[in-house]
């Protein structure tokens, strides 16, 4: 029986009250699937996916329900706004005005191009915001030690705990690999920061996640639901299997990791990802022997820019407000929303006691059990599953990434879409897009006084110390922070910590924006 048929319409030909012997057939016709084809780098996985299973309860099983059964009464989810101004003062103003409103998280992406290069600037960034009673959600780029350093200073400096900081500051290698062709290092000498780092973790920012894998390098480029699942899963494995190699244990590892899936605006599918997200992780962790914590998987959410908007600003609130309550129907942890555009955007963050009632009111995973909902779950773990065991047949993401077997994917994937809305001539780019209002380049007046920031910032240091420290930079986050407590600056910090030749990739092609929503 041809598989896709099959979960096509799986009762079709069965009349009500046969579903045991459906099940009985089904199984026997999927156990027919030829094993040795299975790649043997997942072969340990297992291959439950290929077999209906009963659903089962929330916080069970294979996870896709949620990681708990009491839902979001044990663990109520964050909601936070991101902001695309590049100083640090402005961009303090910017989480203040999110934080009055109801957000009750930080997020923050230095690779857009916020400005955060000495203790002064991080100090600046989170003037009178207490980070003991809001998440972080940072996303550090390539390598999270500099931020990671720059937040222990601040802590020390503004007499806080810094072990009770909560939240994600974390980084990517192969997604920015991906992203924009190169990360300045090696795979190799970013795992072996973040064995270091996570070492020293325990003692300092125990609280704090260091990996963060973001679904939208995948989706911008025009990845489909399950190739943006199975990239994260791949590159999961590719770090999981470095560092296990760097004597750390699988537990310890699962507890750095984050994932953001992308929240396209499809409601039925955005929370059927969730769900597969969460399938995905747990199968990945019990591959590795990880225990029942680690195979929940840590879920936030972030708005898509691939599709276009409408220029009604009620549609695009009312567009968020979709996305949004599909992240909360899907079990996401934290929400985040894009930079603002104007008040209309701000007004969203008014909506967050509306959201916390729902969240009361509905069990976890509402719609769990409905045929519709299953089974386009099913579908999208199925389809996850089988490109995640082409990428490892490839290799590894990394090789993958390297062949360009990815980018080719996805760009194949993009040019399907496009055909089946009837567009089918685009140019692309490969060069991260500046939306009106998601991030803000720079002006040249603001890298004039940034330039004459940190000239003024040299004079005051004394340059043999500062050079004496960066010779000690070792991929530690405690070398890391005395270069800076002498008053390095991250640019050197980087330099110092990037080692190894980078990786020779190509970027995925950049297409946000232009395709059509519905």
């Amino acid at each position: 029986m041809d598989k896709q048929a099959f979960f096509a319409d799986p009762w079709a030909n069965f009349a009500a009250g046969d579903r045991e012997l459906w099940m009985k057939q089904a199984t026997e016709e999927l156990l027919k699937v030829n094993k040795a084809a299975a790649c043997p780098d997942l072969a340990r996985f297992g291959d439950e996916f290929s077999a209906p299973t009963h659903v089962g309860y929330p916080g069970l099983g294979d996870r896709r329900r949620g990681a708990n059964a009491a839902g979001y009464l044990a663990n109520p989810w964050r909601i936070a706004q991101g902001t695309g101004e590049v100083l640090p003062h402005l961009a303090n103003q910017a989480l203040k005005q999110t934080i009055a409103l109801g957000a009750d998280a930080i997020a923050l992406d230095i690779s857009a191009g916020l400005y955060l290069e000495t203790v002064e600037d991080m100090s600046q960034l989170f003037d009178g915001i207490s980070l003991r009673d809001h998440a972080l959600h940072i996303y550090t780029g390539a390598t999270s030690i500099p931020v990671l350093s720059l937040l222990k200073l601040q802590s020390l400096q503004s007499a806080n705990d810094g072990k009770r900081y909560w939240g994600c500051a974390g980084n990517d290698p192969l997604g920015e690999y991906a992203k924009n062709g190169n990360a300045y290092a090696d795979l190799d000498c970013y795992l072996d920061q973040w064995a270091a780092t996570m070492r020293w973790q325990v003692m300092s920012m125990p609280k704090i996640r260091c990996i963060l894998l973001r679904g939208s390098v995948y989706h911008n480029g025009g990845a489909s639901a399950a190739q943006e699942l199975a990239c994260l899963a791949a590159s999961s494995m590719e770090y999981v299997d470095g560092l296990l190699a760097r004597d750390m244990a699988i537990d310890d590892i699962a507890k750095q990791f984050r994932w953001e899936v992308v929240m396209s605006g499809h409601f039925g599918e955005d929370v059927a990802k969730l769900r597969a997200a969460r399938m995905l992780w747990a199968k990945l962790m019990r591959g590795y022997g990880g225990n029942e914590q680690s195979q929940c998987l840590d879920l936030s959410t972030a708005e898509s820019d691939f599709y276009q908007s409408s220029q009604e600003p009620e549609q695009v609130w009312m567009l968020q407000m979709w996305r949004t309550a599909a992240a909360i129907a899907g079990g996401a942890g934290l929400i985040q929303l894009p930079a603002e555009r104007g008040k209309k955007d701000l007004c969203l963050l008014t909506c967050q006691p509306l959201w916390k009632k729902m969240a009361v009111d509905l069990p976890p995973d509402p719609w769990g059990g409905a045929y519709y909902l299953e089974r386009l779950t099913q579908e999208i773990v199925e389809e996850a599953w089988q490109y995640w065991q082409k990428l490892a047949k490839a290799g590894g993401m990394e090789e993958a990434l390297i062949d360009g077997m990815v980018q080719d994917d996805i760009e194949t994937a993009f040019q399907q879409q496009a055909a089946a809305k009837g567009m089918t001539s685009f140019l692309g780019s490969r060069n991260q897009q500046r939306l009106p209002g998601r991030q803000f380049s720079p002006g040249e007046d603001v890298r004039q006084a940034r330039t004459k920031a940190l000239a003024e910032h040299n004079k005051k240091v004394d340059a043999r110390l500062v050079a004496q420290d960066l010779a000690k930079v070792d991929g530690c986050v405690c070398t890391a922070m005395a270069a800076f407590s002498a008053g390095a600056t991250t640019s050197q910090v980087l330099k110092a910590l990037n080692k190894g030749a980078p990786l020779p990739t190509q970027a995925i092609m950049n297409h946000c924006g232009q395709l059509p929503l519905f």
